[in-house]
């Protein structure tokens, strides 16, 4: 029984999480529920609560983790002597990986459906600023410029949609849209102003 109660009182958080997470990659979030992540632990459904208040805060640390994985899957390339183009290239290479390897996860962090919280904006955003700097690195521009922000929403805006379009429209079958490169989803952004 000790063992019991420190695995109990040491890493249940940790065990919830990662529970929750295989359970929305089998089954999509909306199916999540505390009494299965419970079950499947071992542990009374109470002992939930002692770590997340409700559903929506046991996926927002589901969520917060899929961020945590995505910008870990970002290059490390900031001091990297590749050219800007390359770095971008390979981070927008990377997040459609994840999106695409990870689509549950994917939806949760990013879809219409996702829990409404503050710690989960700022992981977004944080996401958006990865590739604000990576961009205005490429463009040889500050990262505060109207312009570098304005490229980079139209940007994720067109990465996002490809990916929902990947995952749950009508590309989502359609023969050669596997083979699209992400250097065709940002070529545009490249292009200096009013050119």
């Amino acid at each position: 029984m000790e063992a019991r109660e420190r695995y109990h009182h040491g890493d249940l958080r940790n065990a919830l999480v990662g529970t929750a997470t295989r359970l929305v990659e089998e089954r999509g979030s909306a199916a999540l529920s505390l009494r299965e992540v419970a079950t499947r632990i071992g542990v009374s459904p109470s002992a939930v609560y002692r770590h997340f208040r409700d559903k929506d805060a046991l996926l927002v640390a589901v969520a917060l983790d899929a961020f945590a994985a995505l910008h870990a899957a970002f290059p490390q390339t900031a001091d990297d002597a590749a050219p800007g183009a390359a770095r971008v290239t390979a981070a927008s290479r990377a997040y459609v990986a994840f999106a695409l390897a990870h689509p549950e996860l994917y939806r949760l962090m990013l879809g219409a459906h996702r829990p409404r919280d503050p710690a989960l904006l700022a992981a977004g955003l944080e996401t958006l600023a990865v590739f604000r700097r990576l961009l205005a690195a490429m463009l040889g521009a500050d990262a505060d410029d109207p312009d570098v922000m304005r490229r980079v929403v139209a940007g994720w805006s067109l990465v996002h949609g490809y990916i929902m379009l990947r995952l749950e429209g009508p590309l989502a079958g359609l023969p050669g849209v596997r083979e699209l490169d992400v250097e065709e989803l940002f070529g545009a952004l490249a292009v200096p102003p009013g050119a």
